[in-house]
């Protein structure tokens, strides 16, 4: 008995930070896909511009995306990084590089659908990547709560969701940059009216899920983690205008992962001038990405995006050891049920 009530004073702190952890966010999700569609109506109703609005887009857009340059500066994640050579250095070079030549190429060669193909191909593999980020996010609560491992039908779930999404949001007019009158009518409705369609699946695919899988059932925490995991793409496909659609998603998915990365530095072994680190690279380096809006700058930026996405997927992936033994270090306070 005297052990037990020891043992449980000492999970006390650790059951606080992670209760801690995961409310805040639940508030940084939640509050950005709630929150950006209500201002943006509100500014466009107003006529007044959105104090902060273009710093909270740089630092949720260009600003997290360059916070992954942090890993190549954390030792701990070096072994990591060596495993997949390619992946984690080449594509650094190959990736931009490669955008570049094809976009510039295909320009002169079938004109502005060149960039609708690339523009297309980057955002399908966008919110894929959000999506898998999600995922990652309700996998740290599942474990949290000793549901353990998600199974395997969560993940083709919330994928199935990511693909609703991303067709209803290409199905808006307006969406796709500089290539009026590549897309008719008939394909923006066909495209909205599949995507919300597979939309629908996805959530008639997680009731059955749930039906399932009991043992998702047995915590109120992971019941919330699904549902605001299947809710993500509710703007896109509820949504007509292309920047409401799009942004609550991006700005959501954003502020996630600099509070993810936040936590990351500051508890590996060197604390808060780790911290520091990744702030100053994300600014910096952001600030660089935020520049290279014209054309052809904005096909590397592409890449590099997309190397943003290579490397997450790597050093994020708990399956594998050495991944699973430094987050199990950086995040152990989530392991308090």
């Amino acid at each position: 008995m005297i052990g037990d009530s020891a043992a449980a004073v000492l999970a006390a702190p650790r059951r606080i930070t992670s209760r801690g952890f995961l409310i805040t966010l639940a508030l940084v999700t939640v509050g950005s896909l709630v929150g950006v569609p209500l201002a943006l109506k509100w500014a466009t109703a107003s006529g007044h511009g959105l104090p902060g609005s273009l710093t909270l887009v740089a630092v949720t857009g260009p600003m997290h995306v360059a916070a992954t340059s942090f890993f190549y500066f954390d030792r701990e994640f070096w072994p990591v990084l060596r495993e997949t050579p390619v992946r984690s250095f080449w594509s650094l070079g190959l990736l931009p590089l490669g955008i570049l030549a094809l976009g510039v190429a295909g320009k002169a060669t079938i004109g502005p659908w060149a960039f609708l193909l690339i523009f297309f191909s980057h955002n399908v593999w966008l919110f894929y990547h959000y999506q898998r980020q999600n995922f990652g996010l309700i996998s740290f609560v599942s474990r949290n709560v000793g549901a353990g491992r998600l199974p395997t039908s969560v993940n083709t779930t919330l994928n199935l969701a990511a693909l609703g999404g991303i067709v209803s949001l290409l199905g808006i007019p307006g969406f796709y940059p500089n290539t009026e009158g590549l897309v008719t009518p008939q394909a923006y409705l066909a495209m909205r009216t599949g995507g919300i369609a597979v939309y629908m699946l996805s959530v008639l695919s997680m009731m059955w899920v749930f039906r399932r899988e009991p043992r998702l059932r047995e915590s109120v925490w992971l019941i919330g983690a699904l549902v605001v995991g299947m809710a993500f793409f509710l703007p896109a496909v509820v949504l007509q205008s292309a920047a409401l659609a799009f942004l609550p998603n991006a700005i959501a998915h954003g502020a996630q992962y600099i509070f993810m990365m936040s936590v990351l530095s500051g508890r590996s072994r060197r604390g808060w001038l780790a911290l520091l680190t990744m702030c100053v690279l994300a600014v910096t380096i952001g600030s660089i990405f935020n520049r290279m809006g014209a054309w052809p700058a904005i096909l590397a930026a592409t890449g590099f995006t997309q190397v943003h996405f290579l490397i997450d997927a790597k050093v994020w992936r708990l399956s594998e050891p050495k991944q699973r033994a430094i987050m199990n270090d950086r995040f152990d306070f989530l392991l308090a049920a």
